[in-house]
């Protein structure tokens, strides 16, 4: 047999173990699929539950990590005009962006048919809410 038909069946069952190598990955992928949803899963639960901590808690330590590095952003703002002008220029591209304007829309249209139902309802918690704002205000 000569070289090239030799270097041709070599280039051919590369190319076949390389296809069955990618099916195989695709198929062990799907095949953990599930466990990688449910790892998922148990990071939005705990996320979850450490936000409920931290909104009940004021001395909570990620509250004050929090509010330190919030103090240490708007420093940084104030100081440094590169730095600003990077931020405003993220904030524009970001606005720019028609899946940041699709969802303003959604919360819109959410709020607006909240406010419509709350409104038409008899037990209206905005009219509740009305009532005593102005009770408080009459008080006064």
């Amino acid at each position: 047999m000569d070289r090239d038909a030799l270097r041709e069946g070599h280039e051919h069952e590369t190319e076949a173990t390389c296809e069955i190598g990618e099916q195989t990955r695709a198929r062990g992928e799907l095949f953990f699929l599930p466990e990688k949803i449910t790892e998922v899963n148990k990071i939005v639960d705990a996320t979850k539950t450490l936000i409920v901590e931290i909104r009940a808690d004021s001395a909570h330590p990620v509250r004050a990590e929090l509010d330190r590095y919030l103090k240490a952003l708007i420093e940084r703002l104030q100081c440094s005009s590169e730095f600003a002008s990077r931020v405003d220029a993220f904030k524009l591209d970001l606005l720019e962006r028609p899946e940041v304007g699709d969802l303003a829309a959604e919360a819109w249209s959410n709020l607006r048919e909240f406010l419509v139902r709350d409104a038409n309802s008899e037990d209206s918690r905005i009219r509740r809410q009305v009532g005593a704002i102005l009770a408080d205000i009459s008080a006064e």
